[in-house]
């Protein structure tokens, strides 16, 4: 790993503001931050060319900024002698923008597969942003498939100012963030359970493309897995004099040439057809989450009071267990990540272990 010889430190302004309110004799309580940090010189870590004798460059890349809203409401809506309902929500939302890139990589790949996504610092859009392979289309939009595959082609113009070929998927970061935590109490039985909701972005996931791959992915079943012809899908014509003309395209998937073909399998594959298949792993980062619930029972004093014991309960519990994902991901749980926990973890999964779930049973004495 190389860092550059003019390497700065970074420096980060930061304002602040926040408040916080009780009501009701403490029955709701409201806490709100708000906040802009800009951090000036973010370090970044980049892959170069091995020829260089080095594969990573440190340097500065430019200005990160973040700007966001943090909110927890308090409340306990019921209260009676038996019953009592009590309740945490919590909210946050943060903007995150490259402003600037001052360093000698003017779109630096973060972390990125040979051939397929990546983990890109653009400016203008987050510092976690996700590219991948995408087919080349017509100015209508249509999209052009190579005559004889019947795969698309793969983009090569560039598609932004920094000369990317890539298409934007979208941004390795959550849109905003949600919590909901309840305890409710009846005579000596208190129930506890928290949602946890996380909305936007998207992710890379190897899963999916090991579950395409072996066609057990439900997009696999598409045309009872019959080969077929890529709808709205065009063949690219370049006459003698270099004009390009667009036909109408009738080569089904996974063709040789001569017609129709059994191994449609190959569309899923990012090594066949990396235009197509790239784009169907990188799946939705929102997800919904039971993230754990607890019914305890407080036993009655005067059983303890023969162990000299003050408090006594016992109690079942169930942790991880019940997660809700869109459509798009029925591959994994958006939390599991085997890339570590710095920037680059933003950028998904590889093959990553699934997280584990806990059930159990509690008994906690206090003397």
């Amino acid at each position: 790993m190389l860092s550059a010889k003019n390497l700065k430190p970074i420096f980060t302004d930061e304002f602040e503001f926040g408040t916080e309110i009780r009501f009701l004799h403490d029955r709701i309580g409201i806490d709100a931050t708000a906040y802009d940090k800009k951090t000036k010189g973010q370090i970044f870590t980049v892959p170069i060319a091995p020829s260089t004798g080095y594969t990573n460059l440190v340097e500065n890349l430019g200005t990160v900024s973040n700007k966001g809203i943090e909110l927890t409401l308090n409340a306990r809506p019921v209260e009676t002698k038996d019953f009592s309902w009590s309740f945490i929500y919590t909210y946050t939302k943060n903007w995150n923008d490259v402003e600037e890139l001052t360093g000698a990589t003017q779109n630096p790949l973060i972390f990125g597969l040979n051939g397929g996504a990546e983990l890109r610092a653009v400016v203008g859009k987050t510092v976690a942003s996700i590219y991948a392979p995408i087919a080349e289309k017509t100015p209508d939009g249509k999209i052009v498939v190579d005559a004889t595959t019947g795969f698309p082609t793969v983009n090569v113009a560039p598609l932004d100012k920094f000369g990317l070929a890539n298409g934007y998927m979208g941004s390795g970061l959550y849109d905003y963030t949600m919590g909901l935590s309840n305890t409710l109490t009846y005579k000596n039985l208190t129930l506890n359970f928290s949602f946890d909701y996380r909305y936007g972005g998207v992710m890379y996931s190897n899963t999916a493309d090991l579950v395409l791959f072996v066609g057990n992915g439900i997009l696999t079943t598409y045309n009872d897995r019959k080969p077929f012809i890529i709808p709205n899908s065009v063949n690219a014509v370049v006459d003698a004099s270099g004009k390009t003309t667009y036909v109408e395209n009738q080569t089904y998937i996974g063709s040789t040439g001569s017609g129709q073909s059994d191994n449609n399998y190959s569309y899923y594959n990012t090594a066949q057809n990396p235009a197509g298949a790239n784009a169907m792993l990188i799946i939705s980062r929102s997800f919904l989450k039971l993230r754990d619930i607890n019914l305890s029972y407080n036993l009655p004093r005067k059983w303890m009071s023969k162990i000299k014991a003050s408090n006594a309960s016992i109690g079942v519990y169930g942790k991880n267990f019940l997660l809700w994902t869109p459509n798009s991901n029925v591959y994994v749980d958006p939390e599991a990540t085997n890339l570590g926990n710095d920037l680059v973890s933003q950028f998904g999964e590889f093959a990553a272990t699934p997280l584990s779930k806990n059930f159990g049973v509690a008994l906690k004495i206090t003397f």
